[in-house]
């Protein structure tokens, strides 16, 4: 259905935006002694954050204009929940960089 297709077709730009955003920015990995080195792209932008950003944006429209079983007080708090998610993963992202440097 339309739903599903906008889902597919929004995360396929998600994924070449942050494919040309890391190219572009081209930031190298952080270096840890004892890692393997598993990656060979860049590691700026997170994909985990800007996956986890686009589905809590994504969900953020579905919830205000088809979900039509809550209150606005349940609205509220799963958006505010699933922006809180996207934040935390952000953070995650930034928090592992301090520890490997």
């Amino acid at each position: 259905d339309l739903h599903t297709l906008s889902l597919i077709i929004g995360q396929l730009i998600n994924s070449l935006i942050c494919t040309i955003v890391k190219n572009y920015i081209a930031e190298a990995r952080p270096i840890c002694e004892n890692a393997v080195k598993i990656h060979s792209s860049y590691g700026m932008p997170s994909r985990h954050t800007q996956i986890t950003i686009f589905f809590s944006a994504y969900l953020t429209l579905w919830i205000i204009y088809r979900l039509k079983l809550f209150q606005k007080v349940w609205k509220i708090l799963w958006i505010t929940l699933l922006w809180l998610l996207g934040f935390l993963v952000a953070y995650s992202r930034y928090f592992i960089i301090q520890i490997i440097l």
